[in-house]
């Protein structure tokens, strides 16, 4: 019985294998050797606000910290992180093409920038990069890969073809690359779901108000799972999500839809981990999605107010970065949302707060 299971379980790994590099459309697994530094890094650089009297302590335990996260990588991965500590500006270019990860502390403004190499830096390190630069002392849980699951909803997920939805919109390359944020605030009870919904409902709204047909937008979640295997740097699943208010009324519809499609996560972190799709083919996808974003929390943070962007233009027209500041004793949630933008499509509203990057750091 046993070996009829695994002969079945082969049959079907073979099958994925070919199909999944026929549609070449997954996700790519980013990272290439690991002792390689890149020329040109798709760097994410970021920015923490602190007050004066706390910027000195996160200066303090810097070291420190960034210590105990490459002693974290390093067991995992068995290399260790290249980081580079700045706290006087002109004394290094920032970011660093020598180095993974680099911190500037400006205590003059009450900053701590951040920026990262992302061919190295992704998945639960990115989690414990953001613990490291709010400065709080507890991590976000994530879950475990379950190669099992994702190959049991394989064949379910190339019936449905989730990632093969078609953009509505435009996607037009702008003169310049442009950044906006706004903050929100919610009640603790509301968690992901109160969040997420309200995001999509303002980005539909600006992305397709100048756009014609524009019926939806297309989304997809990258979800960080805990690093296992020192093979994958970026150890995550995606989902895809058709948005419109339209077709998820409340926030109970948004958060039952995405309950029904976990499997995508399962599977598609399958494909990445067992490498069933080349990293360099799998960039299509790319070509039919409008927005990508990235959700991550902060427990009882030092520092409240955390916004990142890709340093250069991101490859579809929105990236969304999503920081949620969740304190012990508020009965709200802050969370500091950033959109980078590379579409002419994208209206913003008179609530949102243009940024700018100049000297290689975020301002405004």
């Amino acid at each position: 019985m046993i070996f009829h299971i695994l002969i079945i379980l082969a049959l079907v790994l073979y099958l994925c294998f070919f199909i999944f590099n026929k549609w070449k459309n997954i996700e790519d697994s980013y990272f290439s050797t690991f002792k390689k530094i890149h020329a040109e890094p798709p760097w994410i650089i970021c920015r923490t606000a602190y007050d004066s009297k706390l910027i000195q302590v996160i200066k303090d335990k810097l070291n420190e910290r960034c210590q105990e996260l490459n002693d974290w990588f390093y067991k995992i991965y068995h290399h260790t992180l290249k980081y580079l500590i700045i706290t006087s500006f002109n004394a290094s270019p920032f970011p660093n093409n020598e180095y993974h990860l680099c911190f500037y502390v400006d205590t003059e403004n009450n900053y701590l920038h951040t920026a990262f190499d992302h061919h190295v830096i992704g998945g639960e390190t990115i989690t414990r990069v953001t613990s490291l630069m709010t400065g709080s002392n507890k991590f976000i849980k994530l879950p475990k890969a379950n190669l099992l699951t994702g190959l049991c909803y394989t064949p379910y997920f190339l019936v449905k073809k989730p990632h093969k939805i078609q953009s509505c919109i435009p996607h037009n390359i702008p003169e310049q690359m442009r950044i906006f944020h706004w903050d929100l605030t919610t009640s603790k009870e509301g968690t992901k779901y109160e969040i997420l919904y309200k995001i999509l409902t303002i980005l539909y709204k600006r992305l397709c108000k100048s756009a014609r047909n524009c019926d939806y937008i297309v989304v997809y979640l990258p979800i960080a799972f805990i690093n296992s295997s020192k093979n994958n740097y970026n150890n995550i699943g995606l989902m895809w999500l058709q948005f419109s208010p339209t077709i998820y009324k409340s926030i109970d519809e948004l958060k039952s839809g995405l309950h029904k499609k976990r499997y995508e996560v399962m599977v598609s972190n399958t494909v990445l981990n067992l490498r069933l799709v080349k990293s360099d083919n799998s960039k299509s996808i790319r070509k039919n999605v409008d927005v990508v974003i990235s959700m991550t929390y902060a427990i009882d943070p030092m520092g409240p107010n955390t916004v990142w962007s890709y340093y250069k233009r991101p490859e579809y027209p929105l990236y969304v970065a999503v920081g949620t500041s969740k304190v012990t004793n508020s009965n709200t949630l802050k969370t500091s949302v950033t959109v980078t933008i590379n579409t002419d499509n994208f209206q913003p509203s008179k609530k949102m707060k243009e940024l700018k990057i100049v000297d290689n750091l975020i301002t405004g």
